[in-house]
């Protein structure tokens, strides 16, 4: 896990630990709300920071299980704790960590699933897109007015995003189905 992280969300918990005043009742209202939102003991967090415990996360398709292997070795996983299992049910990563190494991993697995969905859905737009205009599988009637609007700069981008995708696709020949006779 990134060092900065780590000693940030141990300098909450110090705080909410060692505080004076308003600082240390806002920084356990911090550590509660983290605590309920990962479903994590207050008082376990706040007694030993340090105790390693087996936690899990899911993940809903082959692609998000390699993205979160690593996220889990960038921010969960240590020299003394490298292991990651698989649920039986196939659908969620074990790990060993601190509790507090859980709740920054828990965040950035959050963070970076949604950013990893929305580049997804992107790629697919432009594959489909590109496998479309590779293959000519647009309608072949005209019967609207052309339409004089120039493209915009996402158009513009898009379209070199799947001019670059084309290039690397295999033809498909496609020969008739049903021969016309004579």
């Amino acid at each position: 896990m990134s060092d900065q992280i780590d000693d940030r969300l141990g300098k909450i918990i110090a705080l909410a630990k060692r505080g004076v005043g308003g600082e240390r009742t806002n920084a356990e209202k911090l550590v509660r709300q983290i605590c309920e939102r990962e479903s994590l003991d207050f008082d376990d967090l706040m007694r030993d920071g340090e105790k390693v415990e087996r936690h899990y996360l899911l993940f809903r398709s082959k692609l998000e299980r390699r993205v979160l292997a690593q996220v889990l070795y960038h921010f969960a996983l240590t020299k003394e704790h490298p292991d990651i299992w698989n649920s039986q049910s196939k659908t969620s990563l074990i790990f060993e960590c601190t509790a507090a190494r859980f709740v920054e991993t828990s965040y950035a697995w959050t963070i970076y699933r949604q950013a990893l969905r929305r580049e997804q859905e992107k790629v697919n737009d432009t594959l489909v897109a590109a496998f479309t205009y590779k293959h000519h599988l647009f309608k072949t009637w005209d019967d609207e007015p052309d339409n004089e609007k120039l493209p915009t700069a996402e158009d513009l981008e898009r379209y070199e995003r799947a001019l670059l995708y084309m290039k690397d696709m295999e033809h498909v020949e496609l020969r008739k189905a049903i021969e016309a006779r004579t």
